[in-house]
């Protein structure tokens, strides 16, 4: 396949990828992909069915588009003023346009003409609906098609415009000595004539024929293309007031009208294909425009999603530093010491586990039930994590939106109202209630966390070993658990212990001290730091999915796979002239 000879079915996959991309894409992105899906959908792909030559009018309010419209009627169809923008919707003429099977989604409506044209023509419509009249003198398989100003301060006449010329196979257009220059009326011009589209300048109330020559030539600069012919017509107070048709001559040659230049110019079959090939540089231009703009997003969007992971991790290694759960340490030396039953008495044990029951009893009778000492996620640890949370989130919510803004986001309207509105500060409260609404435990950590704490110890006795520390160990194992319910909550890196007890005596004491010789030890820093590995992942995604809730489900997104084919497929297109 060459790139000029692209077909069916590739326009057919090409707009499916467009499709794709465009139910993705941000408010920012859509603009050129559905200018895309519009070029593909109601001209590219529709031409393999054929259809009429569409030759359209267009120009800048006031310049003459109907009056020449009329002229190559030969009959008044579209209503004319003096003082133009009478033409609201696209009125169109052809010599049987019951003959006439469009391309596309456009409907024609055939219409009888009044005195002064069609007058549903004054009514503003549907662009995909065209009001069409019979003209004899038209070129058999011919729609002429005339279309309201592209300038007007009236909404939808643009549109209008750019409607038909997505379809035009020749456009006329209409210009004057007042607006042949207007940077307005050379932009919308270029977008749509830049690729190749043939087209040929009318330049109407001319003073002489070399000024509309140098001014056409100056036209025909600024949009980079040259016209197929250039036709002038005379400042005429006659024509202005409808009293005489306006009968537009060429410039060059011997000075044909514009009637008998397009009843030949429409006799050629190359015709539709270059505005095929006009309209295949005008995707890929639209394309590869779209494809820089998502690119240049995508590469901002994976920047944006790594600082936003890196500074979500480093709060969620502070929350899990700051509550780590110490059962789980205590009930591994309880294990530990279990499959040694060598090492210590019997009956020393037994007794140990008594006073510890005693504890216990004590403790509920003074202070009420304690909480189960359990595998799965204790309620202690819970509230020990949001709790850690509180003094963390507005630093965190504020370092995060600077440094995102800082990074790119501020330059990217779209990603700028997302982001500024998902941190707002008024967005705390219901960030944090999102967190302990979600705020779950995983049993796959809490077990590898358990067995890695009984590998620790199991190390700690094998290179330590000795009376006296497994003496402490026992008294971690039994009399602490029992004071504490089972669940110590390490708190300010492990330096601090949460003792979840008031007043236990002696008792409580002994397990402080026991606890705090053991909290100094190369196995509890192991343990803290293994616990803050395993807890931080989960608590990084719930600090993004809740200060980052209508941002963070587009920045963690893959890139768009659509994408990438439409690249693949913007090369098979022709490229500019």
């Amino acid at each position: 396949m060459t790139a000029t000879g692209i077909d069916h079915a590739t326009l057919v996959t090409l707009h499916g990828r467009v499709q794709a991309a465009l139910s993705q894409a941000v408010p920012g992105l859509k603009p050129p992909l559905e200018l895309a899906e519009a070029l593909l959908v109601r001209d590219l792909i529709p031409r393999a069915n054929g259809g009429p030559l569409i030759v359209g009018l267009v120009g800048p309010n006031n310049a003459g588009k109907s009056a020449v419209f009329n002229g190559l009627c030969g009959k008044v169809l579209s209503p004319s003023r003096a003082t133009g923008g009478a033409t609201r919707r696209l009125v169109g003429a052809a010599q049987d346009p019951s003959t006439l099977t469009m391309r596309g989604d456009v409907r024609l409506v055939e219409v009888p003409p009044g005195s002064a044209g069609i007058e549903a023509a004054l009514q503003a419509g549907s662009n995909q609906e065209w009001l069409v009249a019979r003209a004899e003198g038209l070129p058999a398989g011919v729609l002429l098609v005339d279309a309201p100003d592209f300038d007007s301060i009236r909404d939808g006449h643009r549109g209008a415009s750019e409607s038909l010329l997505l379809v035009t196979d020749l456009a006329l257009v209409v210009v004057t000595r007042h607006c042949y220059q207007n940077l307005e009326a050379v932009q919308f011009l270029k977008r749509w004539l830049g690729s190749g589209r043939p087209f040929a300048l009318i330049y109407n109330e001319a003073s002489s024929p070399d000024v509309a020559r140098s001014h056409c030539a100056v036209l025909e600069a600024s949009l980079g293309v040259s016209a197929r012919a250039r036709f002038y017509a005379l400042a005429d107070v006659a024509i202005a007031e409808g009293r005489i048709p306006l009968e537009p001559r060429r410039l060059e040659g011997a000075g044909e009208t514009l009637h008998s230049w397009l009843m030949e110019e429409s006799a050629s079959p190359a015709l539709a294909e270059l505005a095929r090939q006009a309209s295949l540089r005008q995707l890929r231009s639209t394309l590869q425009a779209w494809y820089g703009s998502w690119q240049a997003r995508d590469q901002l969007r994976a920047k944006l999603q790594d600082l936003a992971q890196r500074e979500a991790l480093s709060t969620a290694e502070a929350v899990a530093q700051a509550a780590v759960p110490m059962g789980p340490i205590l009930e591994a030396f309880r294990r530990v010491l279990d499959k040694r039953p060598g090492l210590v008495r019997s009956s020393y044990r037994k007794g140990l586990r008594k006073a510890s029951e005693g504890v216990t009893y004590v403790y509920s009778k003074l202070l009420g039930k304690l909480p189960p000492s359990t595998r799965d996620l204790p309620e202690t640890l819970r509230q020990a994590e949001l709790e850690a949370l509180q003094p963390l989130w507005p630093p965190f919510v504020e370092r995060l939106l600077a440094r995102m803004m800082a990074a790119g986001a501020s330059t990217d309207p779209d990603w700028t109202q997302s982001i500024a509105r998902d941190l707002h500060p008024n967005r705390r409260a219901a960030a944090e209630q999102w967190v302990e609404t979600h705020l779950q435990s995983d049993p796959e950590v809490w077990r590898e966390f358990t067995d890695y704490c009984e590998q620790l110890v199991e190390e700690e006795l094998d290179q330590r070993g000795g009376e006296w520390a497994l003496q402490a160990m026992m008294d971690l194992a039994h009399i602490l658990p029992a004071a504490v319910a089972g669940v110590i909550v390490v708190k300010s890196g492990g330096l601090l212990t949460d003792m979840a007890v008031g007043s236990m005596g002696a008792l409580s004491s002994m397990a402080a001290e026991r606890l705090s010789k053991f909290l100094g030890t190369q196995v509890a820093a192991q343990a803290r730091a293994r616990w803050v590995r395993l807890r931080r992942e989960a608590w990084r995604e719930w600090l993004l999915a809740a200060a980052l809730p209508s941002s963070w489900p587009t920045l963690s997104a893959d890139s768009d796979p659509h994408s990438e084919a439409i690249a693949a497929l913007i090369q098979t297109l022709p490229e500019s002239p």
